[in-house]
């Protein structure tokens, strides 16, 4: 099972951490207690706000399932990265945050690297406004099973968050929108 996140950079981060995480333990990962689900690989697009809080929850969650796992399941993370220099831009503490999150995913995808989603006017590790979006459409693209899913915080706004959630929705991808929850 492959799920993942896209939401705006500005919320209240309380209300989406305990709207997230009443999900991901209350219905996803009682499903891989009760062996219903054996994998699952998390994608983040490394973004300030509901990316960077959706990362520290699931590799939480990962720690702790990892802790006397005989189970054979499997919990991973990607961080989808639209271009080497997006935290260029981001305060020093944003960017501590974020390295630190390099450090604990499973895997890190520099997504303009990769030639489907390149923007051919910006060269690679530079940032555009298309990058994100093929960023986005790259963690979509991911979303290949049946029961994979796409979770969102999205309030209906203009932006990134609203662009990757018409992408899913022109591709038959479940949408789960924790914002209206």
């Amino acid at each position: 099972m492959v799920i993942a996140f896209t939401g705006h950079r500005k919320l209240n981060e309380e209300v989406a951490r305990k709207k997230l995480e009443d999900y991901l333990y209350n219905t996803l990962f009682m499903q891989v207690v009760n062996k219903k689900i054996k994998n699952i690989q998390f994608i983040v697009g490394g973004a300030l706000g509901f990316d960077q809080l959706a990362f520290d929850i699931v590799s939480e969650a990962q720690e702790t399932f990892a802790i006397g796992n005989t189970d054979s399941f499997n919990i991973s993370t990607e961080i989808a990265i639209p271009f080497k220099r997006q935290p260029s831009r981001w305060s020093e503490e944003q960017q501590t945050k974020y390295n630190s999150q390099l450090l604990k995913a499973n895997k890190i995808t520099y997504v303009d690297t990769l030639e489907r989603y390149r923007d051919r006017n910006v060269p690679v590790g530079m940032g555009s406004y298309l990058k994100l979006q093929l960023r986005n459409c790259y963690m979509v693209d991911k979303l290949t099973e049946e029961n994979d899913l796409l979770i969102a915080w999205f309030s209906g706004s203009k932006g990134g968050t609203k662009n990757c959630i018409d992408y899913a929705k022109k591709q038959g991808k479940k949408i789960l929108n924790l914002f209206e929850k």
